[in-house]
């Protein structure tokens, strides 16, 4: 379908999509769709909330449909974003790097039950260095040590610790 096709009907296009999606097994395709709207093509949310029709230029439909594309291809949504949450701290990711998990908060959340700051912590495989970002920023130790065997992800990792000004890593 073409832009063209869909000017005046942007809603019945993503309803279109989005069932594509859920066909594919990716049940949170309408969330994924609004966040990449209001992201990456700034489109308001009122629009999608209220199913409203709206107007994107070429440009930002072509945007809309490689990211639909990749995604029924089931490339990660993290990795087409480049980017990933872990602990609240917006993080870069790319296919260099795993994408955080959520259940690795934990790690986090059991460090902060110690009630104390550690000399020293070690993150091997450091990836996106979500770990040691989280364990730099909520204070829980005065000196990290952050490594991986991967150059790509030493510097995803460096990326990030700047991004988040995180010190003693």
């Amino acid at each position: 379908m073409t832009h063209e096709q869909h000017k005046e009907g942007m809603q019945s296009f993503l309803n279109l999509k989005i069932k594509e999606l859920k066909n594919t097994g990716i049940e949170n395709a309408a969330n994924e769709i609004k966040w990449f709207l209001e992201e990456n093509l700034c489109v308001k949310s009122d629009n999608l909330f209220l199913k409203k029709n709206f107007f994107v230029s070429d440009k930002q439909f072509k945007k809309l449909n490689e990211f639909i594309n990749r995604r029924l291809n089931h490339e990660p949504f993290q990795y087409i974003l480049k980017s990933a949450t872990f602990y609240g701290y917006d993080l870069y990711v790319d296919k260099n790097v795993l994408i955080p998990r959520p259940e690795s908060e934990v790690f986090i959340d059991v460090l902060k039950t110690k009630k104390r700051t550690f000399n020293s912590a070690l993150d091997i495989g450091t990836g996106s260095g979500n770990l040691a970002l989280a364990i730099a920023l909520q204070k829980l130790s005065t000196k990290i040590t952050a490594i991986d065997k991967s150059k790509a992800a030493i510097q995803i990792a460096t990326k990030n610790f700047l991004k988040h000004k995180a010190q003693n890593i």
